[in-house]
């Protein structure tokens, strides 16, 4: 019924069929119901560019295609799209070291929105340069305390900073490791850290 109230609305319903719509609108209100929300998007369209009448012939052209078109209720036209998938094992992947006490494991590197995600870990008396972000940061502490800007963040704990805001210090007490979502770039304000 709600492919035929949506044509009844449009007004491409046969007569005969139309004729027969109209006399269940009159006793069930649930269809009446339908049908008026299908007209009040119709009224809508209707503010668009005017209508053009079809060509002769073009409706009946139309209908017989639709009859004769098979519907896609194929396994394959059903199953879920098979998204590629990357893995990286926790014992593989390389640690890199960025200075003295700290070091990352890039795993993955978003080619389209350039954002990298990496492990970051900061052994006790390592910490990060003073630096601003140039684009969104997700932060969330995978094990150990990680101490950003005085505030201190533990296992769990999950941060966020946007576009241009600052990190004056990010060290550790007791060591940490950080998983990073970031764009691949930030800028260092530290002169000690700058290449």
């Amino acid at each position: 019924m709600q492919e035929q109230a949506a044509l009844y609305a449009l007004g491409v319903l046969p007569s005969s069929d139309a004729q027969h719509f109209r006399t269940q609108l009159r006793t069930d209100a649930e269809l009446e119901f339908e049908t008026e929300a299908y007209e009040i998007i119709v009224n809508e369209l209707a503010l668009s560019p005017s209508a053009v009448p079809p060509a002769s012939g073009v409706r009946e052209r139309l209908m017989a295609r639709i009859a004769v078109t098979p519907q896609e209720t194929s396994a394959k036209a059903q199953a879920p799209l098979e998204a590629a998938a990357f893995v990286t094992r926790f014992d593989e992947g390389e640690w890199l070291p960025l200075a003295p006490h700290v070091s990352c494991k890039t795993l993955h590197r978003d080619p389209i929105s350039r954002m990298v995600t990496s492990l970051v870990r900061l052994e006790p008396g390592g910490y990060l340069p003073r630096h601003r972000h140039l684009g969104f940061e997700q932060t969330l502490v995978v094990s150990g305390d990680c101490i950003v800007n005085g505030e201190t963040f533990y296992a769990g704990d999950f941060r966020t900073q946007e576009q241009g805001t600052l990190d004056t210090e990010v060290t550790t007490q007791f060591g940490t490791t950080i998983l990073m979502i970031a764009p691949a770039h930030l800028e260092i304000l530290d002169t000690a850290w700058a290449h």
